[in-house]
């Protein structure tokens, strides 16, 4: 492959090849993310101890996609070079997609693999493609992240009337894993276009494309994670020595217009019996699944030239059996597009508010420099 690159032509910002029959294609993408964080407390006295500001290169991505058998199967790889904030690096999680999908008709397609569930849509927007530094804390605490299985598309056109139907069958046990501790993972998602597909994508945040006309897209979703021992579900967390059936509904709204983007969501995970307690040694200490609600808005404005403000509020409210504590995050952020999404520079503003009022308040500052290609 090395040998080849040489021969690659650069199409739309990356190497693109493609064979002589025109039978197989690759594109080979990256990006880096370099990120200076502060993080403090209203009470300077714990600011002193806990909020030393922070340098890192937050995400490192290598990705090869393209097609083969002319344009009957997709593929697509992405591998992860860098800790990614808190989570310590580890070889055997560099592999983040891996997966293929077969074009069985124009409108029917099949995916198979490794990759991002179909859950709420501000999961399912790849971290280049962010109006904010990151994800909103909802996302965070709720979203089904990737797993390994099947997911069937199937798309209608009704005149510029656009529905799309996802429907998964995955192992429930997230990315990587070696075994399967439960059940199986069962879901879908339906999503309603009355306006027709955005111009720029739908899994874009932003309205850099500019779209002309309103576009908007409701999103409803719902998995079912049987018998899960992981107290995240698909995003893994603490193993627990009880299995739990995970229910997360999901559903969203997005729309563009006129250089104005809105991105509503709303979470709900149930769990029958959140808190498992462990007697072993004599102690019962309770360890519990993530069973809450939440909910993100985010509104952004594209303003003259290349530059876009943005504001967003997200609440995550856990059940109170589970002791993770509810609070509430406001955030703003500036944005200037160099080059798009692919090379950008960001900075926002968080304020974490809790509803325990002997929490102090956080605060965080980021800023970010994003390089693509």
């Amino acid at each position: 492959m090395c040998l080849q690159l040489g021969a690659f032509a650069q199409q739309s910002s990356s190497f693109y090849y493609i064979s002589d029959k025109e039978d197989f294609s690759i594109n080979v993408n990256g990006r880096m993310q370099t990120r200076f964080s502060a993080r403090f407390f209203e009470d300077s006295a714990a600011t002193a101890e806990i909020s030393q500001p922070r340098m890192e290169l937050y995400r490192s991505r290598l990705s090869f996609s393209g097609m083969l058998m002319e344009n009957t199967f997709k593929y697509n790889f992405q591998f992860g070079f860098s800790q990614e904030g808190d989570t310590a690096w580890n070889f055997s999680k560099l592999l983040y997609d891996a997966e293929a999908t077969w074009r069985i008709r124009d409108n029917i397609h099949l995916k198979f693999g490794q990759f991002i569930m179909p859950g709420n849509l501000g999961r399912m927007v790849t971290s280049e493609y962010f109006q904010f530094v990151d994800r909103s804390v909802l996302s965070g605490a709720y979203s089904l992240d990737r797993d390994v299985g099947l997911q069937l598309n199937w798309r209608h056109y009704l005149g510029s009337f656009v529905v799309r139907e996802k429907l998964v069958l995955t192992s429930g046990e997230g990315r990587n894993s070696e075994m399967n501790l439960g059940g199986f993972n069962y879901g879908f998602r339906l999503e309603v276009l009355p306006f027709g597909e955005f111009t720029g994508g739908e899994y874009f945040e932003a309205d850099l494309a500019i779209d002309d006309r309103p576009k908007l897209m409701l999103g409803l979703g719902y998995n079912h994670n049987d018998n899960s021992r992981y107290s995240g579900g698909q995003k893994g967390g603490t193993l627990l020595s009880a299995e739990r059936d995970i229910k997360t509904f999901s559903t969203d709204l997005h729309y563009k217009a006129s250089a104005w983007s809105v991105l509503f969501e709303y979470m709900n995970v149930a769990v029958d019996i959140p808190v498992v307690y462990d007697k072993s040694a004599g102690l019962i200490v309770g360890n519990s699944f993530i069973a809450g609600d939440g909910l993100n808005a985010q509104v952004g404005y594209k303003i003259k030239g290349q530059w876009e403000v943005a504001g967003r509020f997200s609440r995550v409210a856990p059940l109170e059996v589970t002791q993770l504590g509810s609070f509430n995050e406001y955030t703003a952020a500036l944005n200037y597009y160099i080059e798009m999404h692919r090379i950008k520079w960001q900075l926002d503003f968080s304020m974490r508010q809790a509803d325990d009022e002997l929490t102090k308040d956080l605060f965080v500052v980021r800023t970010q420099l994003q390089l693509g290609f």
